[in-house]
């Protein structure tokens, strides 16, 4: 599990400093994981309703009272949590790890819907949106 995915949960639940720096700008579409999406969404919730960060005890009756899971994936969620543990990462390579993660998931999901687009499959955008989508995904840092 040493997938950026999991540095950026395990920090998100632990380091204050980076929740502050990086939340705004990490989309839960980023992870490609739905337990990891799930923990995130949990996370993002939880510092957005409480601007704190919360403990696994907190996440785990969160995730508890979600009504769209069923048993296998509360089970695989809850040792998903069990296993976010505090581990020292440093600060400046985590944010520009981060921030290259969040930049290649944003890409590579403008690309996929242009794809999709082009092959006429949307029926809300057209070829003209594509431009303008992949301009955003192109933009995405961590600068404000």
């Amino acid at each position: 599990m040493d997938k950026i995915e999991f540095l950026v949960l395990r920090n998100l639940l632990y380091n204050e400093s980076y929740v502050r720096k990086v939340l705004p700008f990490i989309k839960s579409e980023y992870f490609e994981d739905q337990n990891q999406k799930v923990i995130f969404e949990e996370i993002h919730k939880f510092v957005s309703e409480y601007n704190k960060i919360p403990t696994k005890e907190t996440l785990t009756i969160d995730v508890k009272n979600r009504k769209d899971l069923n048993d296998t994936q509360y089970k695989e969620l809850l040792r998903l949590i069990e296993s976010l543990d505090d581990v020292f990462v440093e600060f400046e390579w985590l944010i520009q790890t981060t921030e290259k993660w969040c930049k290649e998931r944003a890409i590579y999901l403008a690309l996929m819907e242009s794809i999709y687009i082009a092959d006429g499959n949307d029926e809300k955008k057209n070829r003209d949106s594509i431009p303008s989508i992949l301009t955003d995904a192109l933009a995405v840092s961590f600068d404000t």
